[in-house]
């Protein structure tokens, strides 16, 4: 079994709050639903529910879940965060207009971690099937 205040206080530690303005609350509400939404996601591939995923997948997801922040930057102040890809630039009176980014809640609910590279094959270990793949619900007595 996971242990989510473990996991929480970790990915808090490897990921500190900036100092931007972002208050404690919306810090710890972005991080709360990034791993609700990390381990509801291992939780419904491998087919149990969250109290029992594995305690061994437990350096994984952390890996996972902090890679996923700063690759994504959703920590980071909007300024920052939406330093992205130039939209427009005016000369007179100098303006640069950025590309629409995602806000911090639509990149989480938007985020697919099982699509981290190797993720699914290790998660693949852990995985638990009831029937195999093509064979039908109910087969015939012998």
């Amino acid at each position: 079994m996971i242990d989510v205040e473990k996991l929480t206080k970790n990915v808090t530690s490897m990921n500190p709050k900036a100092d931007d303005g972002q208050t404690d609350d919306q810090y710890k509400l972005i991080l709360d639903m990034l791993i609700k939404k990390l381990l509801t996601d291992v939780s419904a591939y491998l087919n149990v529910i969250t109290e029992d995923i594995p305690e061994q997948l437990y350096p994984d997801i952390l890996m996972v879940i902090t890679s996923w922040i700063q690759d994504n930057k959703i920590l980071l102040p909007d300024e920052e965060r939406n330093s992205g890809p130039v939209s427009s630039i005016t000369e007179g009176d100098t303006s640069v207009s950025y590309a629409v980014s995602q806000t911090a809640v639509s990149k989480i609910s938007g985020a697919d971690f099982l699509s981290v590279s190797g993720f699914k094959q290790t998660l693949r270990r852990y995985r638990k099937v009831d029937k195999p793949w093509g064979m039908p619900y109910d087969l015939p007595p012998q």
